[in-house]
């Protein structure tokens, strides 16, 4: 059974600093498969970079490259121009979203991501969102106006000086090696999500 996407929002911030370390592109690249993997093993609905690490002015790019990539299905990748901040994503571990768990051929009752008009067997028209497979032999479909399974997250990027801004929303639990201990607060952190979604503030710097 595929997974659904989050009943309420769940937010992730990060700081671009976490790359203050790597100085290949195939260093930041390993380092961010890794983030992109747990991100959506935890089907984070949202991620919000803090752009802090002036000394790499492309690191954004490099963010918002890589990830759009990997969160692509197999077939949609070879829509993605040749660029620099792309030569080394074979180091991305597997992202074994929905969308990217399909078989080569159509399959009844299969639900497939449509990538500029392309399902990965058959292309169709270019607005279509997903199609659900009706029929193997005949390649025929039906037009979905939305995918239903969880698809990854959206990313947005802030300067650093937006976290003040984060601070102050009532959903925020900023994660701390001196804070309490998860499982004495469990229950009020269900409850916050429960009520208005969560926004995780993930930092070793700023906090």
């Amino acid at each position: 059974m595929f997974p659904f996407p989050r009943r309420k929002k769940l937010s992730v911030v990060l700081f671009t600093s976490i790359f203050d370390t790597e100085k290949k592109l195939e260093e930041i690249i390993y380092k961010l498969g890794f983030i992109i993997r747990t991100l959506v093993i935890f089907r984070v609905s949202e991620v919000i970079w803090l752009d802090d690490l002036k000394n790499k002015k492309n690191i954004t790019r490099i963010i918002k490259d890589v990830s759009n990539y990997a969160l692509t299905p197999p077939y949609g990748k070879k829509y993605f121009p040749i660029k620099r901040t792309l030569s080394k994503v074979g180091l991305i571990p597997p992202i074994n979203i929905p969308s990217h768990v399909v078989s080569n051929d159509y399959v009844e009752g299969e639900i497939r991501k449509v990538v500029n008009g392309d399902t990965g067997v058959k292309i169709v028209n270019r607005k279509t969102k997903s199609v659900l497979v009706l029929d193997s032999l005949r390649k025929s479909h039906l037009t979905y106006d939305f995918y239903p399974y969880y698809d990854g997250y959206s990313i947005k990027f802030y300067d650093v000086t937006y976290l003040n801004k984060i601070k102050d929303i009532e959903n925020v639990i900023i994660a701390s090696r001196s804070g309490k201990d998860l499982s004495l607060v469990a229950d009020k952190i269900s409850s916050i999500y429960e009520q208005n979604g969560l926004t995780l503030v993930l930092s070793l710097i700023h906090i």
